[in-house]
């Protein structure tokens, strides 16, 4: 004796599932202009004077645009010094995550070993 199921998918409303993706948009859309506004608030501060990021109210947009800021980073600081510093540190650790990764691979693919499924759960994950 055989049996046959069948199933069935359950029928969605499209006018539900619209309003149910709507609302779900909207949450997107304000979490990703809530987690935009410090940058903003970064970046506006960053050509205002001193005394105007600390008064109250706070302003948006500067009213006194200044790039004295830029200035003393660049003339002040070792700022460039320390970029330079970064990006040599940087780009040897991808140089050498992609050489010892390639390396990685090759063995993955190549050759069949104990514990081959956890280091390479490992090395993808770091």
């Amino acid at each position: 004796m055989s049996t046959t199921y069948t199933s069935t998918a359950p029928v969605v409303n499209k006018t539900t599932q619209r309003l149910v993706l709507g609302v779900l948009y909207f949450i997107l859309i304000v979490a990703a202009f809530l987690s935009l506004v410090p940058f903003y608030w970064m970046l506006m501060s960053s050509f205002k004077p001193l005394n105007d990021i600390l008064t109250i109210p706070v302003w948006v947009i500067p009213q006194h645009f200044t790039l004295d800021n830029y200035s003393t980073l660049l003339t002040e600081t070792l700022f460039l010094r320390s970029m330079l510093n970064t990006m040599a540190v940087a780009g040897s650790n991808v140089i050498l995550q992609v050489l010892f990764c390639s390396m990685a691979g090759f063995a993955f693919a190549k050759y069949r070993f104990k514990g081959r499924k956890f280091l390479f759960t490992l090395v993808l994950g770091t």
